[in-house]
């Protein structure tokens, strides 16, 4: 179907439905329920941006700074981030340049998709 055609169907929009309300209270409800992840990084800190693109802009001005002392000058901090299911995944993005120290079943599965990576890729 060409985005020029129209629907034979139709619907009537309820009386007194308010557009706008339902939408900040959606947009609300959807902020207090989304699932999310707390994880517990060290990062070098020339990658800091590019963090900052893999977790999204928001979830990076969230962050809390640690003050751990790292051996190798790396930057700790604790990112909460949506949707823990892709979290692992988005955080490998940075590759060797990332670490993730917690929660353990976060690391577990980052472990366990850089196996996979490496089995689906083979050895050079």
């Amino acid at each position: 179907m060409s985005t020029d055609q129209q629907l034979e169907d139709r619907f009537e929009r309820p009386t007194g439905f308010d557009l706008a309300a339902y939408w900040l209270e959606s947009s609300a409800a959807w902020e207090r329920d989304v699932p999310r992840l707390q994880v517990d990084v060290r990062v070098d800190p020339t990658y800091l941006d590019a963090l900052a693109e893999q977790i999204g802009a928001e979830a990076y001005g969230a962050a809390e700074r640690l003050d751990d002392d790292d051996p190798d000058g790396w930057t700790h901090l604790r990112i909460r981030l949506t949707y823990p299911h892709d979290a692992p995944a988005r955080l490998m993005g940075l590759g060797e340049h990332l670490e993730v120290l917690a929660p353990a079943e976060t690391r577990q599965r980052v472990v366990a998709l850089a196996r996979g990576l490496l089995a689906r890729h083979g050895s050079a």
